[in-house]
């Protein structure tokens, strides 16, 4: 009789501790949706992320061709922009459409999908062992400092990441409930991640690698998965095979872009630095004492090989030994950071759990046990939270270090003439003439009017030649030209170039932006001769 009424009860408690874990995603969620959106809109574009942004604003303006002469237009962007798929400047057009052109219409993608990647972590932490799990995975998905810049950033990294992780989530559930549709469905998805950012390709081997490790411990090979494998791939490549041929047929660039990103000659395998650079970065993209338990939770799956272990290890291998010969920013290697985190959590519950059995050992009744179990879980969250405190208040008290581009261009775009040009000297990560190009487009200069933005390529660092300064003025047309602050000749290029006895007739200094940080972008104007087009 005890036994059966004990049932009820054990379930009650099961779903009141359950819902107690996705209340706390939702705090969780909650104060990361504040933190994430905090100033996103007054950070400068960076280099890479404005090119991106133009993308978008490329295809937004040409868009009404795509109905009138498509093989066109779809060539112009093409060669335009070969490196990068189009996926995510197709939603940049969108909400460019929807948003206005800003920096959150940029950011808007990686915004929602560095919130909803915490979700995606959880729910994969609840299929691996319980809600615990994923909450704590969660919280360290968090915390990772590379997830958060890159949550503020419009880059690709992100969209594809949270699509990396959703395609192994799909397949994992898929193949272990024998769910086939799931499996297929991740087909979709990985096309989708690599329309994104091409290093999704990367889920391919992970795929393969676990139903060839499974078939091997089990001794016999599942042909119903072997088909859903095989048409999940199929379903990737139908949706990529546009793009691809597209890319291979109208532009060459292509070929360029293969060759920056292999792996690289094998003596590049025997290079300590690019192993170490790897490892170094860790602590830069998940702070020093997550990657600490992560780590262990990695050894712990090496040491368990369960399912999900061979999944983590697969899953880490590939990304980590696909940048190798080629260490790059600590965003490259984002798509194994979930990996970590899952690998951690599962971790850390198993020894509370361990823990707690230790600790009740005598005790017969099943509350006694479930409380004290509780217990141990809230002082697990109580620690982990004193873990990734450090970077919560960061998060919450970040303040960025603004540079005045977006006043300065907005002056320009105002004042500047048809078919005249603008020049950049000293281009830097805030102001480039790709973030110039987009700030005139915000400022309302409307898209073929006639106006380029170029740079001065040939001069040496802190030296300035008057003869290739004043030659590229005068071929170009050029009506206004922006130095920030950055390089610490700025200064003395300004005096020179509006001062000086040599240039003072050729330049005047217009306008001085300085931001509340104290950042400064000068503004000039060539008086000089032009040459007519």
């Amino acid at each position: 009789m005890g036994r059966t009424t004990s049932q009820p009860s054990r379930s009650r408690d099961r779903s009141q501790s359950g819902m107690a874990w996705y209340l706390g995603l939702l705090v969780l969620l909650v104060v990361y949706m504040f933190s994430i959106t905090r100033y996103v809109d007054q950070r400068n574009l960076v280099w890479d992320e404005a090119v991106i942004a133009l993308s978008g604003l490329d295809l937004r303006a040409s868009a009404p061709e795509l109905f009138t002469d498509p093989y066109g237009m779809i060539g112009h962007y093409v060669r335009a922009f070969p490196y990068y798929p189009p996926l995510l400047p197709i939603l940049l057009a969108l909400s460019y459409s929807v948003l206005g052109i800003s920096e959150f219409s940029v950011r808007v993608v990686s915004l929602t999908s560095g919130l909803l990647f915490p979700m995606l972590v959880f729910f994969f932490g609840r299929e691996i062992k319980d809600e615990v799990t994923g909450f704590f995975a969660a919280l360290m998905l968090t915390a990772a400092p590379t997830h958060y810049w890159m949550s503020r950033f419009g880059f690709l990294d992100m969209p594809m990441c949270i699509l990396f992780t959703t395609t192994l989530y799909l397949f994992y559930t898929g193949y272990e409930r024998r769910e086939f549709r799931r499996i297929v469905l991740s087909g979709f998805t990985l096309g989708s991640a690599f329309l994104f950012k091409y290093p999704a390709i990367l889920c391919i081997p992970v795929v393969l690698g676990y139903f060839i490790l499974d078939s091997f411990f089990s001794r016999r090979i599942s042909w119903k998965r072997a088909a859903a494998i095989i048409l999940s791939l199929l379903a990737a490549l139908f949706v990529v095979m546009p793009w691809v041929y597209l890319t291979t047929t109208m532009s060459w660039k292509w070929q360029v872009w293969g060759f920056e990103i292999q792996p690289g000659k094998e003596y590049k395998w025997l290079i300590l630095e690019n192993w170490t650079g790897n490892i170094l970065q860790m602590p830069e993209q998940m702070t020093l004492p997550i990657v600490i338990i992560c780590v262990i939770g990695l050894i712990y799956s090496a040491w368990r090989k369960e399912k999900f272990d061979r999944l983590i290890l697969l899953w880490f291998a590939a990304v980590f030994l696909w940048f190798v010969p080629y260490h790059k920013d600590p965003r490259y290697t984002m798509p194994f950071i979930p990996a970590l985190v899952l690998a951690g959590s599962r971790l850390i519950v198993d020894s509370l759990d361990r823990l707690s059995t230790k600790l009740s050992k005598g005790i017969q009744d099943h509350a006694e046990f479930s409380r004290k179990r509780n217990w141990l879980k809230v002082l697990g969250v109580f620690l982990l939270l004193v873990v990734v405190a450090p970077s919560f208040a960061e998060w919450l008290t970040f303040s960025p270090d603004r540079v005045p581009v977006r006043e300065a261009v907005a002056y320009v775009a105002r004042n500047i003439d048809r078919e005249r040009g603008v020049m950049v000297l000293v281009p830097d990560n805030d102001l480039s003439h790709f973030a110039v190009y987009f700030y005139l487009r915000m400022g309302g200069l409307p898209y073929g009017s006639g106006v380029h933005v170029y740079t001065m390529g040939k001069t040496s660092e802190g030296e300035l030649d008057s003869e290739e300064l004043l030659e590229d003025c005068y071929n170009r047309r050029i009506q206004y030209l922006l130095i920030s602050d950055n390089a610490p000749w700025s200064k003395d290029w300004v005096d020179s170039m509006t001062r000086g006895s040599d240039l003072g007739h050729f330049f005047t200094l217009n306008e001085v932006f300085r931001s509340e940080e104290d950042r400064i972008v000068y503004t000039m104007s060539y008086l000089g001769p032009l040459k007519q087009l």
